[in-house]
């Protein structure tokens, strides 16, 4: 990664971008709770030896998020969990980054699918539905 800084001195090394779930720890569903967080057997050990030759990074698009069953600060208290049991280990993350772009896609997709499917229901119920905006005073 050009430029960047990786300490008190920045270096280029070839990198590695690593999946959370079912790549550094077992996918368990919506990890919520840093508990929760199972590390694979030799995920340690493997990413001992990886740090030696490239810098590395951990992305994750968390569609735990978008479905609404994880809030933003739940997935920041296990990526922290995480680095924090891996740097215990002697392995360095180098940054840790939420895919959002991905996580807004989804959660676009289920809510255009949700209400397509209330509206569905409404029709075959002959039940009318009035849009427009209101406010509380």
């Amino acid at each position: 990664m050009k430029g960047m800084n990786t300490g008190d001195n920045a270096e280029c090394r070839p990198a590695v971008f690593l999946d959370r779930d079912g790549t550094l720890i077992e996918d368990c569903g919506h990890i919520r709770r840093p508990a929760d967080v199972n590390f694979f057997p030799d995920t340690m050990a493997a990413l001992r030896l990886l740090q030696r030759n490239f810098l590395l990074f951990i992305v994750s698009n968390q569609s735990g998020v978008a479905e609404g069953a994880l809030t933003s600060v739940e997935v920041g208290e296990v990526n922290n969990h995480v680095v924090k049991k891996l740097a215990n280990a002697g392995v360095m993350i180098a940054d840790v980054k939420l895919d959002l772009a991905t996580m807004m896609a989804r959660k676009d997709k289920v809510v255009a699918e949700l209400t397509q499917g209330i509206a569905q229901l409404f029709r075959a119920n002959q039940i009318t539905s009035y849009q427009g905006h209101g406010r509380l005073t």
